[in-house]
């Protein structure tokens, strides 16, 4: 496991994905599950950075790689989220926004909420199941 952490800050999402880049290509992750995982990565951070204003401060990024997943769970103190508020809608000309959520599961096996530990108000798990290209 390795423990990651960024400014709540646009300006921080692009070295952060350069520092999980790394890790997964250490880790043999396959461009196809580096690039999805990485994206789906990026929205939630953002999701972070654009919702949870007003003191989310630093983002703590937990990523696991195993054989079989790709997994980070992220930790804010920005304002507390909701399973509802994770539920991807259809996107809808009237009411616009929704699209990282929509992505995030897109793109991702599991998408969830997690304790957030102490000194934390949100927790959230992003995980991948690993395609093996057979030799």
């Amino acid at each position: 496991m390795t423990t990651l952490k960024m400014r709540a800050e646009a300006e921080a999402l692009r070295p952060m994905r350069e520092q999980v880049r790394s890790l997964l290509l250490d880790s043999g992750a396959s461009h196809d599950d580096m690039e999805r995982f990485l994206l789906a990565l990026n929205e939630a951070c953002a999701n972070i950075i654009r919702h949870g204003q007003d003191g989310a401060g630093d983002i703590a990024i937990e990523i696991r790689c195993s054989e079989r997943r790709i997994e980070a769970c992220l930790r804010d103190r920005g304002r507390p989220i909701s399973e509802e508020t994770l539920r991807p809608r259809p996107p809808d000309p009237e009411r616009p926004g929704g699209l990282g959520n929509l992505f995030m599961h897109a793109l991702l096996d599991e998408v969830r909420l997690v304790d957030p530990g102490r000194g934390y108000v949100n927790g959230l798990c992003l995980r991948l199941n690993r395609t093996r290209e057979e030799a």
